[in-house]
């Protein structure tokens, strides 16, 4: 919080009358004297999260829209090719350099996950459960997104 001592002299006033009225002062309200912003300028509203395997929105750009779709469809592979080829088109748009970033981190992550399902599985069948849900949180915290570990999931429930 700030200090009086911080907000400066009030020699500058010829009274204490040219302060105005303190009670009617409110920040939430615009100034009396800015007029109204046009429609075009008003908030847009924020949309809905975005899914985890997806980025935060879809750029613009017909390089950017094809790798979000390719990541929508979890072909991380593929994103990665593409990087490879078109290295400047991406270093260019921080946006799409971001879900190739994103995509490289989530093919080199998939033999981990699915080897801790793996183990998850064996745990369980050894009866060893506690095991196996450290293992499961695991993979859940990689990429709760991934059908391997919704399919896991879904069967610890069923049991």
């Amino acid at each position: 919080m700030a200090d009086f001592d911080d907000l400066g002299s009030l020699d500058d006033l010829d009274s204490l009358d040219d302060l105005g009225d303190l009670e009617e002062i409110s920040f939430d309200d615009p100034p009396a004297a800015a007029a109204p912003a046009p429609a075009s300028a008003q908030p847009v509203p924020t949309p809905a999260a975005p899914q985890a395997a997806a980025p935060a929105a879809a750029p613009t750009s017909g390089l950017g829209a094809m790798i979000h779709d390719l990541i929508s469809k979890r072909n991380y592979q593929q994103v990665v090719q593409i990087a490879e080829t078109q290295k400047d088109a991406i270093a260019r748009e921080p946006q799409v350099q971001a879900m190739v970033d994103m995509a490289r981190t989530r093919l080199q992550q998939e033999s981990y996950l699915l080897s801790y399902l793996e183990a998850a599985e064996q745990a369980r069948a050894a009866g060893q459960s506690e095991q196996a849900d450290q293992y499961l949180k695991k993979a859940r915290e990689m990429d709760p997104q991934h059908p391997a570990v919704v399919q896991a999931l879904t069967a610890l429930m069923a049991a």
